[in-house]
């Protein structure tokens, strides 16, 4: 126990380390990594030899550019080579992604880094957002009320300092709805796609759920939309998160919502172009991450097929963690166009999401040359904002592509209970990027 408030103390005081200090802590965590990795995973002692890159030449995350970028596929195709030998992949965690970009793979963790990133990381990030000792936190799972209630017994023991509960996503909303309002949580971690389908039943229902104050999302894209409503709904404040399976949490807003705080003492986030060259602030492209935590499965230069950018400015919070701020897209969610071009599904949500009255949507490419819109508005405004969402995604397929809207009740979540905001169904999914 000691060590563990120890170890979330020495996280929290890295927050308020100035630049120069914070630049040589990560420095000196990435050195560490690209000396592992070279020394104990023969697909990186390959990749440094072929680069003509030794872990020296590392110093500091400019001297990344060196080293080639890799891809899930990469992982894949050299599963036992990327691991550390000096680690049992039986003792090591691990965590299965959902697939989403077609390429399902395991990632393996150490204990500390597995515990690092699972719990003190987050609970750093929470409390610089306001939740304490004490307060009660409801945690939304994709995964069946049976798994969880054992996963609830076990974490009756060992968070008292912290009451934590977990409920399935995939119960029905009225039934969710009646479990927060006895819970009377605090904190609710869920993703944006169940909090808005909890946020309208409670309207619905004319009920509160008391003592909430804080919203913590993740797992999906959040249009502003959708925040602006859950917020206004619940009467809590809406925070979003950025992480992956591979990295976990990796950014995540403040109070300030001025941008995304980059975990500046565990991962290294660089943008690039579609080549691989590295872009400066402000300008948005690939997400490509460096883990420093991890020993037992590093992971240097790997493009996730996210979208994001840096932010050329540090928050008026008064932390010294850098800025970024992601995007929506995967390669599987881009849109082709009848003419073989791909669009990013970021032109098609920044587009429409700010339609007067828009709630919730869902963007799908039925055919080569057809999209289907569907969505939910407030009472009243949807032959108004169709209109207008019909004639901006015109635009923006360059009148290649019939525009259809729906309006919904309810738009149907993916099996894994998150919702899918631009989907692509024609044969081909293989897009390239453009």
């Amino acid at each position: 126990m000691m060590t563990s408030i120890h170890t979330l103390w020495q996280m929290k005081q890295n927050l308020r380390l100035p630049r120069q200090t914070l630049d040589h802590l990560r420095n000196d965590l990435l050195q560490r990594q690209v000396t592992t990795a070279y020394k104990n995973a023969p697909f990186y002692r390959k990749l440094f030899d072929e680069a003509k890159v030794s872990p020296q030449d590392i110093k500091s995350a400019n001297d990344l550019e060196k080293l080639p970028i890799i891809t899930k596929n990469d992982i894949r195709q050299n599963q036992k080579g990327i691991l550390n030998v000096e680690y049992e992949n039986a003792r090591c965690y691990k965590s299965h992604t959902s697939g989403s970009t077609g390429e399902p793979t395991w990632t393996y963790f150490d204990r500390r880094c597995w515990y690092g990133k699972k719990y003190f990381s987050k609970m750093r990030a929470r409390m610089v957002c306001g939740m304490r000792w004490g307060q009660k936190v409801v945690i939304m799972e994709s995964e069946t009320t049976r798994k969880l209630r054992l996963k609830n017994r076990k974490l009756s023991k060992l968070f008292f300092l912290l009451p934590v509960k977990y409920l399935s996503i995939f119960e029905e909303p009225d039934i969710l709805l009646d479990k927060l309002i006895q819970i009377k949580p605090h904190n609710v971690y869920g993703p944006p796609s169940c909090l808005f389908v909890l946020a309208k039943r409670a309207v619905q229902a004319g009920v509160t759920v008391p003592n909430l104050a804080r919203l913590f999302t993740s797992s999906e894209y959040l249009p502003y939309s959708i925040k602006r409503y859950i917020e206004k709904t619940l009467g809590a404040k809406v925070y979003d998160i950025y992480g992956s399976t591979e990295t976990k949490e990796m950014a995540w807003q403040c109070a300030m919502g001025e941008g995304y705080h980059i975990n500046e003492d565990e991962v290294i986030i660089e943008i690039v172009d579609d080549v691989g060259n590295v872009l400066p602030p402000d300008h948005p492209g690939n997400i490509v991450i460096t883990d420093l935590c991890n020993q037992a499965m590093p992971l240097i230069r790997y493009r996730n097929y996210d979208k994001g950018f840096l932010l050329n400015k540090t928050c008026s919070c008064g932390l010294e963690f850098a800025l970024m701020k992601p995007l929506t897209g995967r390669a599987s969610e881009y849109i082709r166009l009848p003419n073989g071009r791909s669009i990013s599904p970021f032109l098609f949500t920044t587009a429409i999401e700010k339609t007067k009255g828009l709630l919730q949507y869902q963007i799908i490419q039925e055919e080569i040359d057809v999209v289907r819109v569907k969505t939910i508005f407030e009472e009243g405004l949807f032959n108004q904002g169709s209109a207008l969402i019909r004639s901006i995604l015109s635009d923006v397929t360059k009148n290649m592509m019939t525009i259809e809207l729906e309006n919904c009740d309810k738009i149907n979540l993916e099996k894994n209970g998150k919702l899918m905001v631009v989907k692509n169904e024609i044969d081909d999914k293989t897009i390239s990027l453009p």
